[in-house]
């Protein structure tokens, strides 16, 4: 069970989740699970949810949003699903204060994305980190070696608010910006516009 989870410890909530070749896994939390089971419901095809939610979490909801755009857009890439998905999740909880980490993987045969992400300008997701070397490429949410003890690679800080993309068979990665946004973001800038206004009139 991932640690930021509130859903109960139990295997039907425990990722890696499945859908033929693709497995997804969280690190993070989605605040507002009920907004999102609900819009879940109502935007996937019943037989559809039925098969991939199975449990409580919040993860197994947002892969269920992937899967629905993989289905409906078979012809899109793997990090265009991932990047569709986080834009969603972001409309949904626009109008939530508390920021929520969307630390997601979506891994297939052939190509693993990941994205670093964080719907707010002023706090910053659980880490993510990626290593290459000769002979393979991997990503954690923290470094399993130092520098000094493999010297052959080094790890990498994936930044905020960003998706690595690895093509498995050319063992390459590569790092793309996400859209920032969030509840949290603005609802601290209309308030600061507030206090400035107040002290002019000061």
């Amino acid at each position: 069970i991932k640690p930021f989870s509130r859903s109960i410890v139990h295997q039907l909530n425990c990722h890696p989740f499945r859908w033929r070749d693709c497995l997804w896994m969280h690190n993070g939390d989605i605040k507002d699970v009920y907004a999102l089971r609900s819009h879940v419901h109502a935007t996937v095809p019943r037989a559809l949810v039925e098969e991939l939610v199975r449990g409580t979490s919040d993860s197994e909801l947002a892969f269920a949003l992937f899967v629905h755009h993989r289905r409906t857009a078979p012809r899109a890439s793997l990090a265009a699903s991932m990047r569709h998905t986080v834009r969603a999740l972001c409309g949904l909880l626009a109008a939530h204060a508390t920021p929520s980490s969307m630390n997601f993987v979506a891994a297939t045969p052939g190509a693993v994305v990941a994205t670093r992400f964080l719907n707010s300008a002023h706090e910053d997701p659980p880490s993510l980190y990626y290593y290459r070397d000769a002979r393979c490429c991997m990503l954690c949410s923290e470094p399993t070696t130092t520098q000094l003890e493999d010297a052959r690679g080094a790890w990498v800080l994936v930044p905020k608010n960003h998706l690595v993309h690895i093509d498995v068979r050319a063992q390459r990665i590569t790092v793309h910006p996400l859209p920032a946004g969030g509840a949290a973001h603005k609802k601290r800038r209309r308030r600061g516009r507030r206090g400035r206004r107040g002290r002019r009139g000061q």
